[in-house]
C-alpha cells in the first residue's frame, strides 16, 4: 500500500527529473529531513533547516498536495 501511495505521489506530483527516480532515492531526499515538528494550538509547523539543500522541491511539494 505505501508503495502504491509514493507511486501515486511521484506522477502527480513530483518534477520530471525526479519521476523516474528509485523509492530509495525519494526516501533519502524528502522523507528522511532532519527538521523540528512544532504545535501551536490547532496549528502544527514543520522547521526545517535553512541549509536543506531540496527545501524549495519539498515546499513545491507541500504546495501542491494540498
Amino acid at each position: 500500500m505505501a508503495y502504491n501511495h509514493i507511486n501515486f505521489m511521484r506522477r502527480l506530483v513530483l518534477p520530471k527529473i525526479y519521476q523516474k527516480s528509485r523509492l530509495l532515492t525519494l526516501r533519502l531526499l524528502l522523507i528522511k529531513v532532519a527538521g523540528r515538528l512544532l504545535r501551536f494550538g490547532r496549528s502544527t509547523w514543520l522547521k526545517l533547516s535553512s541549509s536543506f539543500p531540496y527545501l524549495e522541491l519539498f515546499h513545491d511539494l507541500l504546495v501542491k498536495l494540498e
